[in-house]
């Protein structure tokens, strides 16, 4: 991983953070998060990948950053 993509998902969990997404404990949707993606086709691989992240981790603080990595956003 580049230092520049390292500093791009930092910078977009600071966000994040700042925002208040993930501390509310579920209430982000997968749609939402995922609305942010580059490319439509890939919403789908997106979504999936957030819900699979927050049925493993409910407090899913980087789950929006590992679901945006799979459509191109960062």
């Amino acid at each position: 991983m580049g230092l520049k993509k390292l500093f791009l998902i930092s910078a977009f969990v600071g966000v994040l953070s700042v925002l208040g997404c993930g501390d509310s404990g579920g209430s982000e949707s997968a749609s939402s998060v995922c609305s942010a993606c580059d490319a439509q086709d890939r919403i789908p691989a997106c979504e999936e990948r957030y819900d699979e992240c927050r049925a493993l981790d409910p407090a899913g603080e980087e789950c929006a950053v590992f679901a945006l990595e799979q459509c191109g956003a960062l």
